[in-house]
C-alpha cells in the first residue's frame, strides 16, 4: 500500500548518510523489495556492485518491454486477421461471434460447429491459415 512504501521510504531516508554497513542492517528490513534484494545480495557498498546492479536492472526492464511488445505486435498481427476475415464473412451471425469472442475462439468455434456446412468452414480455416502465414501469425 502507499502508505506502507511512503513509511519505507522515510526510514530508507534516515541512513541516507551512514555507511553502507550500517544502512544494510536497515536495507534488510526494507519493505521496499528491490532494497532489501541488493542488501541481501551485496555485502558490500562498490562500484563494481553498484554497475552489476544497474546491469541487472537494465536487462530486467529491458526484457519486460520486449515481452510487451512482442505481445503487442501479436495482438496487432491478430487484429488485422480479424479484420479481414469480418469483411470475407456473409453471415452476420459468424461476424458477431468474431467480434464478442475474438479470433482465435472464434477459428475454434467455425472448426467445432457441425451446422456450418463443411465447404464453407474450409474455405474460412484455408483463409485464416493464409493470413496466418502471411502476417507471420502463430496462434496460440
Amino acid at each position: 500500500d502507499c502508505e506502507g512504501r511512503y513509511v519505507a521510504l522515510l526510514k530508507n531516508d534516515k541512513v541516507k548518510n551512514k555507511k553502507y554497513s550500517e544502512k544494510r542492517v536497515e536495507y534488510l528490513k526494507s519493505d521496499i523489495k528491490f532494497i532489501s534484494n541488493f542488501a541481501n545480495k551485496y555485502n558490500s557498498f562498490t562500484e563494481e556492485n553498484i554497475l552489476k546492479r544497474n546491469d541487472e536492472e537494465a536487462n530486467r526492464l529491458a526484457n519486460y518491454y520486449q515481452i510487451n511488445e512482442i505481445k503487442l505486435n501479436r495482438k496487432i498481427k491478430e487484429s488485422t486477421i480479424a479484420i479481414q476475415i469480418y469483411n470475407k464473412l456473409s453471415n452476420d451471425e459468424w461476424k458477431i461471434v468474431l467480434i464478442e469472442r475474438g479470433l482465435l475462439k472464434f477459428i475454434e468455434y467455425v472448426r467445432l460447429n457441425t451446422k456450418i456446412q463443411n465447404e464453407q468452414k474450409q474455405e474460412i480455416l484455408m483463409f485464416f491459415d493464409n493470413l496466418k502465414t502471411e502476417y507471420q501469425y502463430i496462434a496460440a
